[in-house]
């Protein structure tokens, strides 16, 4: 079955959940801050009962990739152009003259630019800004180290064209982890740095030493889920945790979390660990809601509150 037709198929079983279970639940608007919109509750419902049937419980990379994509296709898909900087696969949203490169999650061992195309379209679009999704090398066949050089590849020959001040990061999950690594290696070597970061959800402890215990679920990701990706990374974990790098001389940074989600407390330290340090870093602490949840293009209103929160920080920045 192809990642289209799995996407549809998830797409249908997604579309017959919010009609079945939708159809009982109370109608209310949602206003931010409040309790989750009725809409957020059935994809947190749906992702839960996925989970559940232990779709996740076991690491087979071949099929998580396939999933990653087929989800991408089930929640909307947007054309970006293909092109390469630095050697380096990206997939491109061209906007105006500010340039957002961004960083996919998937635990280093999935994902890839096409998979949540719909995220990086409304940042363009909202933002007027030209997104650069990078297609990094992925673990087992690279190496997390391999990652970074990717990225600073890439930002390195952006620089030949757009100045730092016009740049930005953004990464979600490992995405965000590689963000942070990205910065610590550009500062080391004395390469001047973007006008700021967006970390949504980042993975920064690899280590799995931070503590992840908590009485409430994630529907996303789960402590089994990180301790099956950490075996397939082939780097020292604590080399490639930036939670445990320099954040001495970084630029400012905006840290995006949900209550509901596994790497709270990882989250948390590394923001005040950029704060100990000097940076300019802020945190939002979004109530209720899952990991990752700015990127699900628009299933639910609370993702549209995030891209432009996101945007209005970039765009004060950049």
């Amino acid at each position: 079955m192809s990642d289209r037709v799995l996407g549809y198929a998830i797409q249908v079983l997604w579309a017959l959940w919010r009609y079945v279970i939708g159809w009982f639940a109370v109608d209310r608007s949602w206003v931010v801050g409040c309790a989750p919109s009725n809409e957020y509750m059935l994809f947190d419902s749906f992702m839960s009962l996925i989970l559940k049937l232990g779709v996740s419980k076991r690491l087979d990379i071949a099929r998580k990739r396939r999933m990653m994509h087929a989800f991408g296709h089930a929640i909307g898909t947007r054309e970006g152009e293909v092109k390469e900087y630095g050697g380096v696969r990206c997939v491109e949203f061209l906007g105006l003259d500010r340039v957002i490169i961004q960083l996919h999650g998937g635990g280093y061992v999935a994902g890839s630019p096409e998979v949540f195309t719909g995220f990086s379209y409304a940042l363009s679009r909202a933002i007027g800004a030209t997104v650069i999704s990078v297609d990094y090398t992925l673990c087992p066949e690279g190496s997390v180290h391999q990652a970074i050089e990717d990225v600073v590849a890439v930002y390195r020959t952006l620089l030949k064209k757009v100045s730092p001040s016009k740049m930005s990061f953004l990464g979600d999950s490992a995405g965000g982890g590689l963000v942070l690594l990205t910065l610590q290696r550009l500062k080391a070597m004395s390469v001047p740095l973007p006008s700021c970061a967006v970390l949504v959800s980042p993975w920064v402890d690899l280590t799995m030493a931070t503590s992840r215990t908590s009485t409430v679920h994630d529907c996303i990701l789960t402590a089994s889920m990180l301790q099956e990706y950490t075996l397939q990374v082939p780097d020292k974990n604590e080399d490639v945790s930036p939670l445990f790098g320099s954040f001495t001389g970084l630029c400012p940074l905006y840290f995006i979390v949900g209550t509901h989600e596994i790497l709270i407390e990882e989250v948390k330290l590394c923001h005040q660990n950029a704060l100990a340090a000097g940076v300019d870093s802020k945190i939002w602490v979004a109530r209720n809601m899952c990991h990752c949840f700015p990127v699900f293009n628009a299933e639910f209103p609370e993702t549209g509150h995030a891209v432009g929160r996101i945007s209005e920080y970039i765009a004060d920045h950049c």
